[in-house]
């Protein structure tokens, strides 16, 4: 009995079971955070491509979006995940979004363009859009929000999941929305082109 008591075999076997715990978890929590760090990247470098962009008039909205989706699909954010709004102002004081005018606005008056109704085409996409890139030098703000799931779980209690009724602990509190914006002023470019919907 006291050769037993004495006995250290297994002892490497209990240490290194009790050691493995915190550093796997240390591991896959700076695996989590590098994956964070990497989206959130991702995203605001994908704000820079979009000011780039949107600045030569050359590109509509669906362009910018794309390219952010497609950017963001790296890391695993799909497009029911992310949201995108763009506001064209006349200048970077003012406070109205900007749709695309109208040039003629045929019966009934007002609301949404309908048949017989023709417009100025920024966009340059043959569709009336009440988002757009706006004209030549006019003030661009494009924003986006995308929800990104974390890998494992490990950061949401440290960043906060910002997600209304979420739960960590749950399996639902994973995410987390990660936000960037852009304001540019476009370079001038070519007039639209006057398009009636027919």
């Amino acid at each position: 009995m006291a050769d037993l008591l004495r006995g250290t075999r297994g002892s490497v076997a209990a240490e290194f079971a009790m050691v493995m715990v915190p550093l796997l978890s240390l591991m896959l929590g700076a695996i989590e955070f590098g994956q964070y760090a990497y989206a959130n990247s991702l995203l605001k470098d994908s704000m820079r491509d979009v000011a780039r962009m949107a600045a030569t008039g050359a590109y509509g909205i669906t362009d910018l979006n794309n390219t952010v989706k497609a950017r963001m699909a790296r890391v695993g954010v799909t497009n029911t995940q992310m949201t995108a709004t763009a506001k064209s102002y006349s200048q970077f004081g003012d406070i109205y979004s900007k749709t695309e005018p109208l040039t003629r606005d045929a019966e009934p008056l007002g609301g949404t363009p309908g048949s017989g109704d023709c417009f100025l085409d920024y966009d340059k996409n043959g569709v009336w859009s009440a988002e757009t890139i706006g004209g030549s030098d006019d003030v661009l703000y494009y924003q986006v929000t995308a929800e990104y799931t974390f890998l494992f779980g490990f950061m949401a209690p440290l960043v906060g999941s910002r997600n209304e009724g979420s739960k960590w602990l749950g399996g639902t509190g994973r995410t987390i929305n990660l936000h960037a914006s852009t304001t540019i002023r476009n370079e001038p470019f070519n007039n639209p082109t006057e398009t009636c919907i027919q």
